[in-house]
């Protein structure tokens, strides 16, 4: 899953929806940090060169607090990261 995540994440870097990918990087972070993963932040460094601090401090946290499922709903839904707000600040599980 974190896998997939990332690679959605890169996809929405590529297609230029920053704030999108940051949120899913953010996600995917997380999950990697629970089985002790280390990730490459390359793509999300080059992410937040281009975003304000704030933007993506937002995203990433969102992603960050999302639980798998939100993650996934998310990912599904499409929906636009102008929403970072409604999303729930829970502790992954």
């Amino acid at each position: 899953m974190a896998n997939s995540l990332t690679n959605l994440a890169e996809l929405a870097s590529v297609i230029g929806r920053l704030e999108r990918a940051v949120l899913l990087w953010g996600a995917a972070g997380w999950l990697y940090d629970s089985i002790g993963a280390h990730t490459d932040d390359y793509d999300r460094a080059a992410a937040q060169a281009q975003l304000d601090d704030a933007t993506f401090a937002s995203a990433w946290a969102a992603g960050r607090a999302m639980t798998l499922e939100q993650a996934i709903a998310y990912v599904l839904e499409g929906s636009d990261v102008d929403s970072v707000s409604s999303i729930a600040t829970t502790t992954p599980q």
